[in-house]
């Protein structure tokens, strides 16, 4: 198994790094949430038009189009959630894998937290810091 240890200072350097990347993951979801709602508009009012649903104000629509209107609020969250929910078939996690998968966390955030040399296992990947030793 790949040993490596952490220098004590480091783990500031860590710290920091996290930091930025979780700066930069808010940016990136902000921006992708952006594009997400463009998309939904571009689609939600061809959609609406073709299922007979006028949207402007004051329009008066038929019973057919509101039950149409109703159908689409009804089907389209669900074939969504379907396909999320294929997306996670084969995930293989058991409650071992979670279990090594949380200590690691939970030593990496110790020593982060603490100061400490940490001491990194081949179950998980090296830290970022150019200065370990192999």
């Amino acid at each position: 198994a790949l040993v490596a240890v952490q220098r004590a200072g480091s783990g500031r350097r860590l710290a920091h790094r996290r930091a930025a990347i979780a700066r930069g993951v808010a940016v990136s979801a902000a921006a992708l949430g952006a594009a997400r709602a463009a998309l939904a508009i571009a689609l939600t009012f061809p959609l609406l038009d073709r299922l007979g649903f006028k949207a402007a104000e004051g329009a008066v629509n038929t019973p057919t189009a509101i039950h149409n209107l109703e159908m689409a609020y009804l089907i389209g969250p669900v074939v969504f959630v379907m396909l999320g929910g294929a997306c996670v078939i084969g995930w293989r996690l058991d409650a071992k894998r979670h279990a090594t998968i949380r200590g690691e966390l939970e030593a990496m955030d110790a020593g982060i937290a603490t100061g400490p040399e940490v001491v990194w296992t081949g179950l998980s990947r090296p830290p970022l810091d150019p200065e370990i030793i192999g």
